[in-house]
């Protein structure tokens, strides 16, 4: 289940349009809210909504293994599986092995790990998703879509996703650019590319393939991490880019990239913004998660190279813009009598939940990600 990231890039576009209209004094756009949520397809969120495939909505109601049909099968929001996707599982499922490449038929191949510590209850609960015999995995659990079963408070939880496409609109022609998983996209979602470096420059046609290997992420990372990239000249991947920073962080594959961004688009233009980020992960350095794009983008996040290695830009620390993911209630006004909070939302910001806020699957409980976006919006 790869990320539905197009619907989201269609709004982000947005970006460039308000840098337009403020230019021309035309002000029918105050603010873009660009809401990141994580693996899900069209198809998976979207399979149940029997209203909206009468309407015409182009949706899958089966899928294939290597040319057997396979029926899509109905299950609960906060899955207790996570199918991979990493860069080479985007391959299996793309299927490079028919003539020219892009069957879209070998997602029967590709492995679903098992929420930990639940294994023989999820295994249980997943053993009717079996995969045909053309297939190399024994649960084919990329073939399914968000069921309509309401919960024990007789909620569809994502009905709030049914109720914004009706209303308003949905892009389920879209594919997502970067072929890998979390990493990557974020960083096509700040920056419209992964590469490392600025176009016309040496491994400009490079893109990062893969989450980091280590620990922490982009340029406030451990030293010796790396992220595969993949190299244009055969597909294959590698550690691609060196960045010119100081040793032991001087290594070929470390994810300290610098281009510009969106960000630095709206700088230029006078536009405000803001990153609202999902904080920190397991080593508590501030915002080196790897859903926190501009911390791997060495001009914006200026790194500190010393023990502990943190972001000192001033969009991190004097006018921070980039900010914990909760504040975006208090900047939308929600909570008036709350301390610090006010309107003070920017002109466009993005939206990155924690764990508990996001669709990401693989954990029983977390599925409050429907009603974080029905909330902000």
């Amino acid at each position: 289940m790869r990320k539905p990231f197009g619907l989201l890039s269609v709004m982000f576009l947005s970006a460039f349009a308000i840098a337009q209209i403020a230019q021309t004094n035309i002000p029918q756009i105050q603010h873009v809210i660009v809401i990141v949520q994580e693996n899900r397809t069209i198809d998976n969120l979207f399979g149940g909504d029997s209203a909206l495939a009468a309407a015409g909505a182009h949706l899958q109601a089966t899928g294939s293994c290597h040319g057997t049909s396979i029926t899509l099968s109905p299950f609960r929001l906060d899955a207790c599986f996570d199918n991979s996707h990493s860069h080479t599982s985007w391959e299996s499922a793309w299927d490079n092995t028919v003539v020219g490449g892009g069957a879209m038929d070998g997602d029967c191949d590709v492995h679903a790990g098992l929420e930990s510590g639940i294994t023989p209850t999820c295994a249980s609960q997943v053993s009717g998703l079996t995969c045909p015999p053309s297939g190399s995995q024994t649960y084919c659990t990329g073939y399914t879509y968000v069921t309509t079963t309401a919960d024990s408070t007789g909620h569809v939880l994502v009905q709030p996703y049914y109720d914004m496409a009706a209303k308003w609109g949905y892009a389920n022609y879209m594919f997502q650019t970067n072929q890998g998983p979390s990493f990557p996209a974020h960083q096509f979602l700040f920056s419209g590319t992964s590469a490392p470096t600025p176009p016309k420059s040496p491994y400009y046609k490079w893109f990062a393939a893969d989450n980091n290997g280590g620990n922490g992420n982009g340029c406030i990372a451990s030293a010796g991490s790396v992220v595969q990239e993949v190299n244009p000249n055969n597909g294959n991947l590698s550690p691609g880019y060196t960045p010119s920073v100081p040793p032991p962080y001087d290594t070929a594959g470390f994810p300290c990239y610098d281009h510009r961004t969106l960000s630095d688009v709206l700088d230029g233009s006078t536009i405000s913004w803001k990153y609202y980020a999902n904080g920190s992960t397991d080593d508590q350095v501030p915002f080196d998660s790897l859903w926190t794009a501009p911390n791997a983008i060495e001009h914006i996040c200026l790194p500190n190279f010393d023990d502990p290695n943190t972001c000192q830009g001033p969009d991190f620390t004097t006018t921070p813009k980039v900010v914990n993911d909760l504040q975006i209630i208090a900047d939308l006004g929600a909570t008036p009598s709350a301390s610090g909070s006010s309107c003070n939302l920017p002109a466009v910001s993005w939206v990155i939940p924690d764990g508990n806020w996001s669709d990401h699957p693989g954990k029983q409980g977390h599925d409050g990600g429907p009603s974080w976006v029905s909330a902000i919006v």
